[in-house]
């Protein structure tokens, strides 16, 4: 009885919040939703011991991969009143649900604790582009909310952080004067030897009506992605080669103030296409059949598509700024993201050094093999412990 006493006392009551999967069914998942989902998945095929409370979205669609008849897993769903409240339903009506359920530890995969919470909770920190760039966000006001009083607070009142990459880490801790012993990194995954049948692929590509060879960019189309330039650069590709036989795929959700991406798209047709948003499926297959994948973001706090790329063999030219050296190492060409002449540059020498596409490949495919969901998931786990004391 003492020793079973003793594991139950070692046992943790973990909440997560899961608001921002949906698992739609038309398109994967991105940013934060993606973040949630792996490390969801992977926590709960690890940790069969501690108690786990999901609060998710009213529209939530229950994920393969969670259906698991396991008592030490509850779903809280909730609330209708997200469109008319929103302050209501994520300061108010969270905070409830949160202490109802007597948690252990609250954790928030985005920096956003409700305001009324007053629990042990840690939070995610994925990159703090917003203090640098809100010209790159929507809605003024609700900017300043976050940046003036949610995101703040949640940092300081958080019992210990978790950044996606060192140059985030950095940059909160510089932000927000936060010891340094009060930061974790830990690294996102990405699924590894995700190979399709060759079938699949060629209906996918069919579907599309896409035809190799052509040059990959997969994202939100907004302004931090850097699109006008990328387009430009391939442009001039086009330019100075009578017989240049690529075309450049778009594939991605739009985002916000997409205005001159979709004019600078346009005037670029039909060598530019753009696909929209795609299924996870639908993007290996793209990132499979692409020559190169480039990527010359201007700021992330990660970045994991290039990894994904990475992980299938394709070669990739991606920035030089942030996060993305840290992540991509010497397995990928980094470049001036704000240079369309280091663009050009880069893509010229991949596109036309057939050595220099092999030894990208080779590299890329070892790199991402030092990142998994797996080794997210544990590292997740032991900040859990340690900051329960457990």
């Amino acid at each position: 009885l003492n020793n079973f006493l003793q594991v139950i006392s070692k046992n943790m009551r973990i909440g997560i919040d899961c608001r921002k999967i949906l698992n739609p069914d038309t398109h994967e998942q991105a940013g934060v939703a993606h973040y949630t989902q792996y490390l969801l998945e992977h926590l709960l095929a690890l940790d069969h011991t501690n108690h786990y409370t999901l609060f998710v979205d009213h529209l939530f669609k229950p994920l393969p991969k969670l259906k698991r008849t396991n008592s030490t897993v509850h779903v809280v769903p909730f609330s209708q009143y997200k469109r008319y409240l929103p302050f209501v339903y994520s300061h108010m009506l969270l905070a409830g649900e949160l202490e109802e359920a007597r948690l252990d530890l609250f954790h928030a995969p985005f920096p956003a604790l409700p305001l009324r919470y007053k629990g042990r909770s840690i939070v995610t920190v994925h990159d703090m582009a917003i203090f640098h760039h809100p010209e790159w966000f929507p809605s003024v006001s609700k900017q300043l909310f976050a940046t003036k009083v949610v995101v703040p607070r949640s940092i300081k009142h958080a019992a210990h952080i978790i950044a996606v990459s060192h140059a985030t880490a950095l940059d909160t801790q510089r932000l927000f004067q936060v010891p340094s012993n009060n930061i974790t990194v830990i690294p996102e995954g990405v699924v590894l030897e995700e190979v399709l049948p060759s079938e699949t692929s060629k209906r996918i590509l069919e579907k599309f009506m896409l035809q190799k060879p052509y040059l990959l960019f997969v994202g939100t189309l907004e302004p931090r992605k850097n699109i006008p330039r990328i387009i430009e650069a391939f442009l001039r590709l086009r330019n100075n080669d009578m017989e240049f036989p690529y075309t450049l795929v778009l594939a991605g959700g739009k985002g916000w103030n997409n205005k001159k991406i979709f004019t600078a798209l346009d005037a670029a047709e039909p060598w530019v296409r753009y696909l929209g948003p795609v299924s996870h499926e639908d993007k290996i297959a793209l990132m499979s059949n692409a020559t190169v994948f480039v990527w010359p973001s201007l700021w992330e706090g990660f970045g994991l598509p290039p990894l994904e790329a990475m992980a299938l063999g394709i070669p990739v030219v991606t920035s030089n700024v942030t996060s993305l050296p840290e992540v991509v190492s010497d397995a990928a060409l980094c470049v001036d993201p704000t240079s369309v002449e280091a663009i050009v540059d880069a893509l010229q020498k991949v596109l036309y050094d057939k050595e220099l596409r092999k030894e990208l490949s080779q590299k890329g495919k070892k790199r991402a093999q030092q990142f998994s969901w797996e080794k997210t998931a544990q590292a997740t786990l032991e900040v859990y412990s340690k900051t329960v004391g457990r």
